[in-house]
């Protein structure tokens, strides 16, 4: 069942005349949420201008939204007649997040408050251009014409036309408004949908193994070579993470740059580039947190600079992906507890190395004695070597000989290459943003109804126009319909 069903309406009632009895009316055929979205207006029977009461009260169902029912106080004549609009002042007052996913139930909440009041927003615009707009306009301006044809008084065209003008141009400014409180819906829409996509998102930058032949879809790209670069125009937002820039101060012929602000630490050796860097510079030394020197003086002030952390490239048109080919990637130890040997910046690569490997051998003086008598660590005794004769010493006492083998096998695993256990597969990256994940795809028919209700207030803007106003021209420079000397009506235009 779908959770706050909206059917098509434009939130209006019907015209309703008083009995002159009953205070109550209703219930009525759309929903509201609260009571503050009902406007009531009222007119005498057969006139055409309705004007707004404050003097009833809303009761509605228990509902989040229900349908309700309006209470007069004092209970009105019946030569009047009064109609019940749909008035929501759009808000949003609920969050969409439930743990670490989407609530679906506030997402059709609010969903539902947007629809209701794109419904309001559609009805207050068409009434700018309805029949019954024109109508009354026609009226007012027949009446006009009849006081300069048959009263001859063009002082009082001027006062009757005058007021034509006013009530037309109050048109106008409720078009304009209409206009207003449609864009306010479509950003307030935007920004929903925005952050309901964004609630799953996966992050441009992200990288991961991947098991597959190809990557998943066309935000994702296959990092699987040595040296493997990316277009910088085709995804400049996966350039803004992999080279961020950064905010600092630098002055003409001084390589010193301050103001960095920075998360993770710099290095001496990354490439840097910005206006007034000469092509070919890299950060020199990292002086401090907030403050690097340049490996090249810049040739004028400047604020920005960009960091490239895994290369820049051909320098201008490509930038390099994180080196992950053929490599382990290994967890970032800012203080060096694990990982002393390395600067500890981030795509900072190390070539393989073997532990350091000990270990030492002794023999004694001893006559006829072994000439190895201990082995340790990486070195063992071997089998004696049988020899012709014995070795014999100066003083004419004879030795015999061990062999001596060196095996890192003793105290550590050993191979071809050095390496650890490892499955090979590509990585992948994200290289643009989109939705790609399951869990924000359940949010995609909120953008499809966001398109659909876009077009719509484009059209409805379309129709509404910039300006509401009459334009007549009388051979006495009145302004109104026609000359006194034709009872033919001239053609009027709402612009």
């Amino acid at each position: 069942m779908t959770e706050f069903p909206v059917e098509r309406s434009f939130r209006v009632s019907d015209a309703i005349a008083f009995n002159g009895i009953d205070a109550t009316y209703g219930p009525f055929d759309f929903k509201i949420f609260d009571p503050l979205d009902v406007r009531i207006e009222t007119r005498d029977i057969g006139e055409s201008l309705w004007l707004p009461t404050d003097a009833f009260t809303v009761s509605k169902g228990p509902d989040d939204a229900d349908y309700f029912t309006v209470t007069f106080n004092p209970i009105q004549s019946e030569t009047k007649e009064f109609r019940v609009v749909g008035a929501r002042l759009h808000e949003r007052s609920i969050a969409l997040s439930k743990g670490a996913g989407i609530s679906i139930p506030a997402l059709a909440k609010i969903h539902a408050q947007i629809t209701f009041t794109l419904q309001e927003l559609r009805r207050d615009v068409d009434a700018q251009n309805s029949i019954e707009v024109l109508e009354a306009a026609a009226v007012a301006v027949e009446a006009a014409e009849q006081a300069v044809s048959v009263l001859g008084d063009v002082e009082e065209a001027k006062g009757l036309i005058d007021q034509i003008k006013s009530d037309v141009q109050l048109l106008k400014e409720a078009a304009n408004q209409a206009r207003i409180g449609a864009e306010k819906a479509r950003d307030d829409a935007i920004a929903g949908a925005a952050e309901v996509l964004g609630s799953g998102r996966v992050p441009v930058g992200f990288m991961a193994p991947w098991f597959s032949l190809r990557p998943p879809n066309q935000y994702w790209v296959l990092v699987d070579r040595v040296g493997q670069v990316f277009s910088r125009a085709m995804f400049p937002q996966l350039f803004d993470v992999l080279a961020p820039e950064f905010t600092v101060s630098f002055s003409d012929g001084d390589p010193v740059v301050t103001g960095i602000v920075c998360p993770q630490k710099l290095k001496a050796g990354w490439p840097v580039e910005g206006e007034n860097i000469p092509p070919g510079t890299t950060i020199l030394s990292v002086d401090s947190p907030s403050q690097i020197t340049l490996s090249a003086n810049p040739t004028g002030d400047g604020t920005t600079i960009r960091v490239f952390p895994h290369g820049n490239g051909d320098g201008s048109t490509t930038a390099n992906y994180p080196a992950v080919a053929g490599r382990v990637v290994r967890g970032l130890d800012a203080d060096g507890v694990l990982n002393p040997d390395a600067a500890n910046a981030v795509g900072e690569v190390q070539e393989d190395a073997l532990q350091q490997l000990y270990g030492q051998i002794s023999h004694t003086s001893t006559s006829s004695a072994n000439a190895l008598d201990t082995a340790e660590g990486v070195f063992k005794r071997g089998e004696e070597v049988t020899l012709p004769q014995y070795v014999a010493r100066a003083n004419g006492s004879n030795v015999s000989a061990d062999g001596i083998i060196l095996d890192a096998s003793l105290v550590a695993r050993t191979s071809d290459e050095t390496r650890a256990k490892a499955v090979i597969a590509p990585y992948i990256i994200k290289v643009a943003d989109g939705v790609d994940d399951e869990a924000t795809l359940s949010a995609l028919q909120v953008v499809q109804d966001l398109a659909q209700a876009q077009a719509d207030i484009a059209a409805l803007q379309a129709n509404s126009g910039e300006a509401a106003l009459l334009a007549y021209q009388q051979p006495s420079g009145v302004s109104g319909g026609n000359s006194a000397a034709t009872s033919e009506r001239k053609p009027y235009v709402l612009n």
